[in-house]
């Protein structure tokens, strides 16, 4: 499933869950218009399963946003990429802002390209109360461990208590790679 440029799937209350089943949905591949392919604005989206969410390129897209206190994303897997903005820079892959959470359980995520020397696969907006957990997941060239590089106080780590990374090489990369401890 292509989206249209500007168009997301927006979720703004109750609770759903989407199961991927292999499917592909993303945006077109030069975008003009900032945009999330998932948009939570209110209440609980939950993705399950193997597939593909793909945020495009070209404008200050992602594949996750979540936005406001009460609204949470819960990933269970997938495969989740962003390609670079209009000016050749790194996007947010998944995106917490203004009290919004995400709690990651397992799936693999990429940015094409870094921001400034570092790669955004996991931010949130500083200082707004947003939240990201991760009790799984494998994650290329950012280490969910660091946490929000310009919030150190409110999320000085993305990896729940009680969880690990390991490292390994992946192409010209680094793959980070939450477990158990």
């Amino acid at each position: 499933m292509t989206l249209e440029d500007g168009e997301s799937i927006e979720l703004t209350g109750g609770s759903k869950t989407v199961h991927l089943n292999n499917h592909v949905i993303k945006l077109p591949e030069s975008c003009t218009t900032d945009t999330p392919v998932f948009k939570v604005t209110g209440g609980e989206l939950t993705i399950d399963g193997n597939g593909q969410i793909n945020g495009g390129s070209g404008a200050s897209n992602s594949a996750v946003q979540v936005n406001g206190a009460g609204s949470k994303v819960i990933i269970n897997g997938g495969s989740y990429y962003v390609g670079p903005d209009a000016d050749g820079v790194g996007n947010s892959t998944i995106y917490a802002m203004n009290g919004g959470a995400v709690e990651i359980t397992g799936g693999h995520f990429e940015s094409a390209v870094p921001y400034n020397g570092k790669y955004y696969v996991l931010n949130i907006q500083n200082k707004s109360g947003a939240t990201i957990s991760c009790t799984g997941g494998e994650f290329l060239n950012q280490n969910p461990a660091d946490g929000d590089d310009s919030d150190k106080e409110n999320a000085p780590t993305f990896v729940a208590d009680g969880y690990t990374v390991t490292e390994s090489v992946q192409g010209d990369g680094t793959l980070y790679t939450v477990i158990g401890a």
